[in-house]
């Protein structure tokens, strides 16, 4: 049985499948993997689905750690799955503002980059596809990570995915009509709605695509504008 889990392991294409048969492979759960790594039981349970693709830094060490073994395989599927290093959560707490440089030479062999992740800890960073980010025309330092709560953007985003947005600067001007991450001021939870300007009032419309959902005012003392949306599940997306 062990050996059949393994070849699964080396055949696995995505970090998505790496991690199913990882927690198959241990006989653990996905409520003990995302305590061990301090993120939700859906966070792992939409990664694990393949709903999303991005993984923070320290997050993968983490999970590396948990199942003991190498961090660049469980991301990449290059090389040997079996943990080189005892050195993960070292890096890990050694991140900082600095490891786009100090990466940025490996991730790109990859198609890999890092940019900020605020999904769970200020200045954690996520890998993306960085041709993905060349097509979009912007900067990785210009971009977040973020995950979204809520089914109101069903079926564009679901809850847990997690989305690539570029970083909104106060007083910029909106895009009408896109989809934008709004983070509740009074909670922290972010949640995407397409924002429509009221050309007469100035007021700002925030629509969900579920109609099911009324729309609101948006209310800056209550929510702040994150981010307009360029990706979902690392797929650009064609709002």
């Amino acid at each position: 049985m062990i050996d059949n889990f393994e070849k699964a392991l080396v055949g696995a294409k995505t970090i998505n499948e790496r991690i199913k048969w990882l927690l198959k492979l241990k006989n653990t759960t996905r409520k003990e993997l995302a305590t061990a790594c301090g993120v939700s039981k859906a966070s792992v349970s939409t990664l694990t689905t393949g709903r999303i693709a991005n993984v923070s830094a320290p997050t993968l060490f983490l999970m590396a750690h948990f199942f003991d073994v190498d961090a660049e395989w469980l991301l990449t599927g290059n090389g040997s799955y079996k943990r080189r290093t005892d050195k993960e959560l070292e890096h890990a707490e050694k991140l900082t503002a600095g490891i786009q440089q100090a990466l940025s030479g490996q991730l790109s062999e990859f198609g890999l980059e890092a940019i900020k992740s605020k999904s769970v800890f200020d200045g954690e960073f996520a890998f993306v596809n960085f041709r993905m980010l060349r097509i979009l025309n912007v900067k990785s330092e210009d971009c977040s990570v973020v995950d979204i709560a809520g089914d109101e953007m069903n079926p564009v985003i679901y809850d847990g995915d997690s989305v690539v947005i570029h970083d909104y600067k106060e007083n910029s001007a909106l895009k009408n009509g896109k989809i934008y991450a709004i983070q509740s001021i009074l909670t922290g939870a972010i949640v995407c709605r397409r924002l429509l300007v009221k050309i007469t009032t100035s007021e700002i419309l925030m629509s969900c695509e579920d109609n099911a959902y009324p729309s609101e005012i948006f209310d800056s003392s209550k929510l702040k504008i994150l981010g307009r949306v360029l990706a979902v599940r690392n797929r650009i997306l064609n709002d």
